[in-house]
């Protein structure tokens, strides 16, 4: 059978012979205008460029996800996430990771990745980096940032969230997923030990 990975998968079409130019710039994010595309229809292109991100799914000792609620402007409404944010700059994808954990969580946790994957690819090049944490411990000297809340969500909580389309984090949804058919854990039903177990057969979880 052919590999389709291997024969759709391209690596740089087309070479930076481009016109690039930033046309607006903001502290968190810029957009970029791209033009000299062999197709006129691409031309002038607008792209957004920021930092790539972390997503991290925690979950403690009794098999719950501690997530975080917060005011998402962009949507005027309160959102339930897990914790998240970007990479800053001389900052590796772990070591974010760890900082939003604790951050927003108050707690450290021991990070397993998932993978590196992206959201709108139509316009941006900003890569996610997905993580699972299952062995949790909590810092109380640090505060959590302003406007979050800790919440603790049961498996059940958690489902019915997704089925009546409460819970809105993408990125989120895409570590279930990719856990399940990486590693064969169902992270939304499977024990709390038992996915602990498959980790550290199947990529050393210490």
């Amino acid at each position: 059978m052919e590999d389709a990975g291997a024969k759709y998968q391209i690596s740089n079409p087309c070479p930076l012979s481009r016109r690039v130019s930033t046309v607006f710039e903001t502290p968190f994010f810029n957009i970029e205008k791209i033009s000299g595309f062999k197709r006129k229809s691409l031309n002038p292109y607008y792209r957004l460029i920021a930092p790539d991100s972390v997503i991290c799914c925690i979950l403690n000792q009794k098999g719950n996800f501690l997530m975080v609620r917060q005011y998402r402007p962009a949507m005027n409404t309160y959102t339930l996430e897990f914790p998240a944010g970007e990479v800053h700059k001389n900052e590796s994808p772990i070591q974010a990771a760890k900082r939003e954990v604790l951050e927003e969580l108050q707690a450290s946790s021991v990070l397993v990745p998932v993978g590196s994957y992206s959201l709108m690819m139509n316009r941006t090049n900003i890569k996610n980096y997905l993580f699972v944490g299952l062995e949790l411990s909590f810092v109380h000297q640090k505060k959590p940032e302003d406007g979050i809340k800790i919440i603790e969500v049961t498996r059940k909580q958690l489902k019915n969230m997704i089925i009546k389309n409460n819970y809105f984090q993408l990125a989120g949804l895409g570590i279930f997923q990719i856990v399940k058919e990486k590693h064969g854990i169902d992270l939304l039903n499977d024990p709390v030990l038992k996915s602990l177990s498959i980790f550290e057969k199947t990529i050393c979880f210490k």
